[in-house]
């Protein structure tokens, strides 16, 4: 990539001009832009001619610095470092059939759509990467726990089409009050 710059000066504001175009600096010119419009809006009326400046050099900074910060960082989330996300779904019947309820977050009585699994869970599918604590209270008080399905791991998928069917224990399926989805 050839880069011109908007003069052949030399001097000072060549140095500064030359280095807003090496990548390294990139960070650090977008910081001074940014404090210099700062610095621009929140000084004292009396320095007027010394704000316009700074305002301007922080708004021609912006226009050159914006441009090589779209270029060069590339996307700043992909697959090993973005969060992990869970969905659970619930289910009246074994082998995750028939209708269903989709949560992102815990749930308990306070939840309309969570009412037709009180005391009435049979199965959860799990999708994305996480734990689904189930609980016979509906506080979720952790001598409440009845039960755990979990997809946690460096083999486990994070995207929300990996999923996972899980049956309750019978013994458990009456008792169920709330339950929360946590983060591995």
């Amino acid at each position: 990539v050839s880069v011109r710059l908007a003069s052949a000066r030399s001097g000072p504001r060549a140095d500064i001009r030359a280095a807003a175009m090496q990548p390294r600096a990139t960070f650090a010119l977008a910081v001074l832009a940014l404090t210099a419009s700062i610095a621009a809006a929140s000084a004292p009326a009396h320095h007027g001619g010394h704000v316009r400046m700074l305002a301007h050099r922080g708004r021609h900074l912006r226009k050159r610095v914006a441009p090589a910060l779209s270029k060069d960082m590339g996307p700043p989330v992909n697959d090993t470092n973005m969060l992990a996300v869970q969905q659970a779904h619930l289910y009246n019947m074994v082998d995750c059939e028939g209708p269903s309820a989709m949560f992102t977050s815990s749930a308990n009585a306070f939840l309309t759509p969570f009412h037709s699994y009180i005391g009435n869970l049979w199965s959860v599918k799990l999708c994305g990467k996480g734990t689904f604590f189930f609980y016979n209270s509906p506080d979720m008080q952790t001598l409440s726990l009845l039960g755990h399905v979990t997809r946690c791991g460096a083999e486990v998928s994070k995207h929300l089409e990996s999923c996972q069917c899980v049956n309750l224990p019978s013994e458990t399926r009456a008792l169920v009050q709330s339950f929360s989805l946590q983060y591995c």
